[in-house]
């Protein structure tokens, strides 16, 4: 029998925890997060102490990815969230949403698929095109789950 590999971090915090984008465009790890469920270590590892997720040494293969989020932040700004793996911004994996003038909190999601090997680290990261602008997350769930792992 073959063990799944499945992994989560998430946040609940109603208050918000501010991610401050200092230059804009650049993307800026989320670092708030809690470990949820996980299956063996050696297929895949969540760790809120680094804030991602990391393959283990017999977990590689194909993954499906789902990512929910809530958040408000800055007046106005286009705020993007984007799975990153091994610190590049997977495409497949990227929302942007205009967040609006009266600071409402607004809910984005992603899913898609990826090929992860064996000591890859997946994370999620914010963006936004103002210097400055804040994005504060207040729910936020990223899990990972193998479709089919190499032997």
């Amino acid at each position: 029998m073959t063990m799944d590999s499945y992994a989560e971090l998430y946040e609940n915090n109603p208050a918000g925890s501010t991610i401050t984008v200092v230059v804009a465009g650049n993307f800026y790890q989320w670092v708030t997060t809690t470990v949820g469920q996980s299956g063996p270590t050696d297929l895949a590892v969540p760790s809120a102490a680094t804030d991602d997720i990391t393959i283990g040494v017999n977990g590689a293969g194909l993954y499906g990815v789902m990512v929910i989020s809530s958040f408000n932040g800055s007046n106005n700004a286009v705020a993007e969230v984007a799975v990153h793996v091994n610190g590049a911004l997977q495409p497949n994996l990227q929302i942007s949403r205009k967040l609006s003038a009266a600071g409402d909190e607004g809910a984005v999601s992603i899913s898609g698929l990826l090929v992860l090997a064996a000591g890859d680290v997946v994370d999620l990261r914010v963006s936004s095109d103002g210097a400055g602008d804040v994005v504060i997350i207040k729910h936020a769930n990223l899990t990972i789950f193998s479709i089919v792992r190499d032997k």
